[in-house]
C-alpha cells in the first residue's frame, strides 16, 4: 500500500495521497486512428504528419485522422495546444464531445472536461461551433476567435467570444496553474485534474469558499499546501 503525505494540516486538513496513475488506453482492435495520450503529471509534444504540432497536458486523449480533405481531430479529455501548419487547402477540424473548432493554419487550445469544451486563440482565427452531425466540418453556427479570446462551448449556455489573458489560459503549457480569484474549492479541482498527487477537499465551508490569487508550479505540490495553510492562517487572525 502507498503511503499519505500530509501536506497541510490546519484542522481538518488537506491530505496528498499518492495515487495510481491513470494509463489512457483503449484496446488495439477498437482504435483505428491513430491515439496520443498523456498520463497525470505528463506533458508530451507530438509533431503530427502535416508539421502541425501538438502539445498536450495531462490527462489527455485524442485521436486524429489526416486526408486530401482535411485533417480532424478527436479530444476525448485533457487539452491540448494546436500549432497548426497552414494548409488552406485542408481545414483542421478539433472536435469534442460537444463542440468543435476550425482553422486553416494558426495556434489555439481546446479543453474538454466533463459537459465543457472552451476553445483559447493565441494567433489568427478560429471557428468555433457546437457538435452537430449535420454539420460535421464545423462551417454553420460558428462564431470567430480572434487572438487572445475564449468561447466555453455548453449545451446551455450562449456562444460568446470574450477577451481573456492568454499567459494565463495557456499557463498549463508551462508546466504551471495560474489562480485569479477562484474559490479553494475551483483551485483544489483544477489542481488535482492534472496532478498525481492528490489534495484532499477540506469539509469546512468557510475554507472552500476562499479565494486564491498566485502562480504555482505543478512540479511544486508542496509549495501551494504551504500557500493554503498561510492563507487560512492570516484568515484566523483577522478580526
Amino acid at each position: 500500500m502507498r503511503r499519505v503525505r500530509r501536506l497541510w494540516t490546519p484542522g481538518k486538513t488537506f491530505f496528498v495521497a499518492v495515487m495510481a496513475t491513470l494509463l489512457l488506453a483503449i484496446p488495439a482492435s477498437q482504435k483505428p486512428e491513430p491515439t496520443l495520450a498523456t498520463q497525470a503529471s505528463e506533458w508530451r509534444t507530438f509533431t503530427l504528419e502535416d508539421g502541425s504540432i501538438a502539445t498536450l497536458g495531462p490527462r489527455t486523449m485524442l485521436t486524429y485522422s489526416f486526408d486530401h480533405d482535411q485533417r480532424r481531430i478527436h479530444l476525448v479529455s485533457g487539452e491540448a495546444l494546436f500549432s497548426v501548419k497552414k494548409d488552406p487547402q485542408r481545414p483542421f477540424v478539433v472536435e469534442t464531445p460537444v463542440g468543435c473548432a476550425k482553422a486553416l493554419g494558426t495556434i489555439f487550445s481546446v479543453s474538454h472536461q466533463l459537459h465543457s469544451t472552451s476553445v483559447t486563440t493565441l494567433e489568427g482565427i478560429v471557428a468555433v461551433g457546437r457538435l452537430d452531425q449535420a454539420n460535421p466540418d464545423c462551417v454553420a453556427n460558428t462564431i470567430r476567435l480572434h487572438a487572445e479570446q475564449k468561447a466555453v462551448i455548453e449545451s446551455w449556455t450562449p456562444l460568446v467570444a470574450r477577451a481573456v489573458d492568454t499567459d494565463v489560459e495557456l499557463a498549463w503549457t508551462r508546466r504551471q496553474i495560474v489562480f485569479t480569484g477562484q474559490t479553494v474549492e475551483q483551485a483544489l479541482r483544477e489542481f488535482n485534474r492534472r496532478h498525481w498527487l492528490q489534495l484532499e477537499m477540506p469539509d469546512h465551508p468557510e475554507v472552500l469558499r476562499m479565494r486564491i490569487i498566485g502562480r504555482f508550479s505543478l512540479d511544486d505540490p508542496e509549495r501551494f499546501g504551504r500557500y493554503l495553510d498561510d492563507q487560512l492562517q492570516r484568515r484566523n487572525q483577522d478580526p
